[in-house]
């Protein structure tokens, strides 16, 4: 679990360095019900965001899961931006409560969720902490 928090603290950091403060809530990050807003939305440019996004925390898991030779995420190879979006915004439906988390963290846990390495997820209790 260390391993995902670092990764996602890393992508958190990455990414809000890169926002504009009107895109950022009042902690300095990206929620994840705005990120949502935008994976879900008519705009070409707020649909590319999200791509990218989601995109950059798995690009964020891959690099540190192999610097630190830990392995929580197993992304298949060939996984389209789409399928990881997608567990985004399922993983956001059947977790409501967590629209104002940080977007990059509950990224992090919507993948493992979705292609997690071993059979048993941890039952989210662990969200608590990330909020």
């Amino acid at each position: 679990m260390i391993v995902l928090r670092f990764i996602a603290c890393l992508a958190m950091a990455l990414v809000g360095m890169t926002l504009p403060a009107s895109a950022q809530d009042t902690s300095g990050y990206l929620s994840a019900g705005a990120l949502l807003t935008k994976c879900r939305s008519s705009s070409v440019d707020a649909q590319a965001y999200c791509f990218a996004y989601i995109a950059g925390v798995s690009d964020a898991i891959r690099a540190y899961q192999a610097w630190l030779g830990s392995q929580e995420v197993c992304l298949p190879d060939g996984v389209s931006q789409s399928e990881l979006v997608t567990a985004f915004e399922e993983y956001m439906t059947s977790h409501p409560t967590q629209l104002d988390a940080q977007a990059a963290s509950i990224a992090v846990l919507a993948l493992q969720s979705r292609f997690g390495c071993e059979a048993s997820v941890e039952d989210n209790t662990q969200i608590d902490n990330l909020q």
